[in-house]
């Protein structure tokens, strides 16, 4: 009634209501200069500085500077005599596999696989109705100063798959263990 009072019609008036100061224009300039000089400041840190909530410091990220959150990787830090050496065994080993010779490589890699479960704090999860007593066993991931474990080793080359050796308890892996143990029994 109060529209079709001030205005003669009941049409609707755009461009009323509050309008954006978080996610204003400015705002988004002003977090856009701020990842310029230092992409590895927080959300949260961002939040702080410019005093407006996580979740619009988020939204302009996201939705007006199209920007990802991506952790961190790591790597070798090699020096360029180094990127050089890897790109000219690179380029020969891809000529030893286009010209067929490739036979004599052999690729191979041991793992350890621990018996007791390892617990990850920022994503393990388990469900329950209540914290008791009861359930302290679903709750904790206990770990000791040596756990269990077991190491496998395979290889791959040219004419196939190795079979898969486990290595015993303790053996300390050397060039006469691996020689011995490993290639001559794949």
């Amino acid at each position: 009634m109060t529209r079709y009072n001030n205005t003669s019609s009941i049409e609707k008036r755009y461009g009323g209501g509050h309008q954006k100061k978080a996610t204003s224009r400015e705002m988004v300039q002003k977090v856009k200069k701020r990842l310029e000089r230092n992409p590895h400041r927080s959300a949260n840190q961002m939040a702080k500085e410019l005093k407006i909530s996580n979740r619009n410091i988020r939204r302009i990220l996201k939705n007006d500077l199209k920007v990802k959150p991506y952790k961190i990787q790591r790597a070798h830090d090699l020096i360029p005599k180094q990127q050089q050496v890897r790109l000219k065994r690179a380029k020969e080993l891809l000529h030893l596999a286009e010209s067929g010779q490739f036979p004599n490589i052999v690729l191979s890699e041991e793992k350890i696989f621990p018996i007791k479960q390892f617990g990850n704090s920022q994503n393990d999860r388990v469900y329950l109705t209540a914290r008791s007593y009861e359930n302290l066993s679903h709750r904790l991931a206990t770990r000791r100063q040596h756990p269990q474990q077991i190491m496998v080793w395979a290889a791959v080359t040219a004419d196939g798959l190795s079979s898969i050796v486990f290595i015993k308890p303790g053996v300390k892996v050397n060039a006469k263990y691996y020689r011995e143990s490993n290639l001559e029994v794949a």
